[in-house]
């Protein structure tokens, strides 16, 4: 019975796709972007953005990325288009903001670059809002 549940190569993907979503958009939301939030006064004033862009703006783009980003993967809606302000995050955090770190202290956001490319490759899969609305 297992066997036959689990023979289907598209359901395994789906599947994969499914716990990677919620995985990765869980622990990104709830560990990176929610703590950020509730942090907003103390980091508003010295977030650093890349190029020299001010927190004001730094700051909420993350947020956004971290938070409502990784709400729409986890949902699997725009799975594909939501993925990408989370990769953008994840290259200014690997390569801008922790730069001089080793590479140990960098582990995490490259792996989270490495999911959400995955995910942006993968896309929705059948268990999302992608295929309920969008029928692809």
């Amino acid at each position: 019975m297992i066997k036959k549940l689990f023979s289907s190569k598209a359901l395994k993907v789906d599947l994969a796709s499914l716990v990677l979503r919620v995985t990765t958009g869980f622990f990104m939301a709830y560990g990176h972007g929610w703590p950020k939030v509730l942090k907003w006064d103390i980091l508003i004033e010295k977030f650093s953005g890349p190029f020299g862009m001010p927190p004001s703006i730094a700051l909420p783009l993350v947020i956004f990325a971290e938070v409502i980003c990784s709400g729409l993967i986890i949902a699997g809606l725009f799975t594909r288009f939501a993925a990408i302000p989370n990769i953008i995050a994840m290259i200014v955090a690997a390569f801008y903001a922790h730069a001089g770190d080793p590479l140990i202290d960098r582990e995490g956001s490259l792996t989270y670059l490495a999911a959400f490319i995955v995910i942006f490759f993968l896309g929705s899969g059948k268990y999302s809002l992608d295929k309920t609305f969008f029928k692809r």
